[in-house]
């Protein structure tokens, strides 16, 4: 999977050896014949490793800007132009079109976009059942889809 690439401010040489180190280091290799291809809109490119079999996201330098979310075995869904991504132990959203980090990652919790916004919040706690695992406690919000605060939320409870 790719993710839009807005400017094309590199040489067709560096996009053919980024593409192919990806594809080295691939489980799905033929996923990333699109990657940094002049005509393709995605800016970063998405593969899963054959050694680790984590996802990563990598743009043309082979830098990885943030890593995927996880969410049921894989990388989280975009939902209304949004997908969450973490930097460290926090959590922000980047945009599902280009790729670029849109809300920086300072949550420690945050729920996917809906009805044009999200519920994120900081201090919460995971808690578990050994299969599942869900947020308590904490302080939430609520963020449209450029991060402004709209509204507060009563902490969940289980």
């Amino acid at each position: 999977m790719a993710v839009p690439l807005s400017v094309a401010a590199y040489s067709e040489a560096q996009a053919v050896k980024a593409r192919e180190w990806v594809q080295a280091k691939s489980a799905t290799p033929p996923d990333a014949d699109e990657c940094f291809k002049p005509d393709n809109p995605y800016q970063l490119c998405l593969y899963q490793d054959k050694k680790t079999y984590g996802f990563h996201f990598v743009d043309i330098n082979l830098q990885e800007p943030y890593a995927p979310y996880y969410f049921d075995n894989g990388p989280d869904y975009p939902s209304e132009g949004r997908y969450r991504v973490k930097i460290g132990n926090k959590i922000g959203f980047a945009d599902s079109v280009t790729g670029k980090l849109v809300i920086p990652a300072i949550y420690d919790c945050a729920h996917p976009y809906s009805g044009a916004m999200a519920q994120v919040g900081v201090r919460c706690d995971t808690e578990s059942d050994g299969e599942h695992h869900w947020w308590v406690n904490g302080y939430w919000l609520r963020i449209d889809p450029y991060g402004l605060i709209t509204g507060f939320e009563s902490p969940p409870r289980r």
